[in-house]
């Protein structure tokens, strides 16, 4: 070996010592290194979203229908703040309770029309509309009842409803037929919800037993005029006679008291 190319060689084994190699190599295991774990967090985050998506997908499609029974459950917000509302044809629905609780505005008689007295062996007709009803009824009740003899009459049970409801009554037919007659007195006519019960408290939308006051006389036999006495007519009454009293004595005393001025006085 000539000492030119002994010298060449003398110098790149000095140059391989001094180079840091561990050092490169380190950085480039590094760089390897942080290149898998890019790939690998790229692949779990892949993973991760695709099982997210599949949980909520399948939280969305499985929830449970009952289409038999008109039962469904919906999912309210989201995560662990959601939440699970039971959805139910045949529950009952709240509404605001600041609207106001149905009842029934009369059409026959007129809601502006005096106390309706009806005579007892008639046909008695009531018409109504319905107001601030939301929850519509599927079927009604309807009755009668008299303070009076704590007694309640059906006129309908479970009848159709219908936007303007209306009953006719046969109280002649009834009367043949009941054991107990019908006073003259005061009677509420009612409308109720035939799902709820009559004393059930009043909620907003729903039907909450509205009602209608009238009257029920006897009938009285006819008289004839030559056997008929008037209480009142036949002679003064005590009010008449009291009267006539006072302006009686009125006139006595003031007799009475002019004849005593003239005497004392010598008026005359």
């Amino acid at each position: 070996m000539r000492l030119p190319q002994f010298a060449a060689a003398l110098s790149l084994i000095t140059i391989a010592h001094a180079w840091p190699w561990p050092r490169a190599a380190e950085n480039v295991a590094r760089a390897v290194e942080g290149s898998f774990e890019g790939v690998f967090r790229r692949q779990n985050n892949g993973q991760a979203t695709a099982t997210a998506t599949n949980t909520n997908t399948a939280a969305t499609t499985n929830a449970p229908t009952n289409t038999a029974t008109g039962h469904s459950i919906s999912i309210l917000g989201s995560g662990a703040t959601g939440t699970a509302k039971v959805s139910n044809s045949s529950a009952t629905t709240a509404y605001d309770p600041r609207d106001a609780p149905g009842g029934i505005s009369m059409v026959t008689p007129g809601r502006f029309e005096p106390t309706k007295y009806y005579k007892a062996g008639d046909w008695f007709h009531f018409a109504w509309n319905y107001t601030s009803v939301q929850a519509t009824p599927t079927a009604i009740n309807i009755v009668a009842a008299c303070s009076a003899n704590q007694q309640t009459y059906t006129l309908a049970a479970n009848m159709s409803y219908q936007p303007t409801g209306e009953i006719y009554w046969d109280t002649g037919a009834y009367q043949t037929s009941a054991g107990v007659q019908l006073l003259t007195n005061q009677y509420t006519l009612s409308v109720w919800d035939a799902s709820q019960q009559a004393t059930a408290a009043a909620k907003a939308g729903y039907l909450a037993g509205g009602s209608y006051i009238f009257g029920v006389y006897q009938p009285q036999a006819n008289t004839p005029l030559a056997d008929f006495k008037c209480p009142t007519c036949s002679g003064a009454s005590n009010l008449e006679i009291m009267t006539w009293k006072a302006l009686g004595g009125m006139a006595i005393i003031t007799i009475l008291t002019f004849t005593g001025f003239v005497t004392n006085f010598n008026v005359l």
